[in-house]
């Protein structure tokens, strides 16, 4: 049970950190002009917002250690210590994904429907197409 709420989990930073690289695309370009600074600008918003939610999982679940039920307790206890790990993953992975997906795939110009990385274009040139 708890593989389906760490994913809920994943999936609301997720949507919380790529929501806030969105929006430093809307901040003023001379102070946002890179993809280094629109992702620093992004984890400072998001990984505050993210580790209140984590955290506060985390003690509701770490809460059932107290349950005189063996089996609830270690649940809780399990759970508890998986949702921050959780955090670390997200935080650790995803932004570096959010960059190679920006700079790959929706920034190419000669490719911009699939992964390629461009590939597709020169062999279409080399076989004269």
């Amino acid at each position: 049970m708890i593989v389906y709420i760490v994913l809920g989990i994943a999936a609301d930073d997720i949507f919380v950190f790529y929501d806030a690289y969105q929006q430093s695309s809307d901040m003023d370009t001379r102070i946002l002009n890179g993809t280094d600074r629109r992702l620093a600008y992004a984890f400072r918003r998001a990984v505050r917002a993210m580790a209140i939610t984590s955290s506060t999982t985390a003690v509701a679940f770490f809460a059932n250690a107290l349950s005189p039920l063996m089996n609830i307790a270690a649940f809780g206890i399990f759970a508890g210590v998986i949702v921050p790990i959780n955090y670390f993953l997200v935080v650790m992975i995803f932004p570096p994904a959010v960059v190679w997906y920006e700079e790959r795939i929706l920034n190419n110009p000669k490719c911009s429907w699939c992964i390629c990385w461009g590939r597709c274009m020169a062999s279409k040139k080399d076989s004269g197409e």
